[in-house]
Order: structure tokens, then sequence, then C-alpha cells
């Protein structure tokens, strides 16, 4: 899937997150880690970085992890 497309799906509901690694924010190459682990370049590109923090609450985790299989069924169409 479209892991830019998942990102500003998430982003729509109040979730930031990125399709990689911090350190490549904005370059829309896969994750070199994924590939590196022997995924496939397709499936790479599907990759989500959820970061929680110290005021992160359960509550938020929750939420996130309610929206996130929704979500993915909606890009997996485009």
């Amino acid at each position: 899937m479209d892991g830019n497309l998942l990102v500003a799906m998430l982003d729509a509901r109040g979730f930031a997150c990125s399709s990689g690694s911090a350190c490549k924010t904005g370059n829309p190459e896969p994750s070199k880690v994924l590939l590196a682990l022997g995924f496939s370049e397709a499936f790479a590109r599907g990759g989500l970085q959820a970061t929680v923090g110290k005021d992160t609450t359960l509550k938020e985790v929750d939420a996130f992890l309610d929206v996130v299989p929704g979500v993915v069924e909606e890009v997996r169409k485009f």
C-alpha cells in the first residue's frame, strides 16, 4: 500500500505518523531497513512509524489502534 497515503489519512483523523524513519522524512523511497530485512519494495513502501512519548496516554494508543485497521483497508482499495 502507499505509506504516504496511509499517513495522510491518519493525519486527517488526528494522528501524526510517518511512512518511514524520522531521518528520511519527505523521501518517497521505501525503508532501507525493511528492504535489508528481505521485504519486497512494494511491502516496504507501506511502512508506518507511530511514536509514543512520555505524555501519550493509554486512551490515545487505544484510539489509534482502533482507527488503523479501517484506514489500512481504505488505503488498500487505491
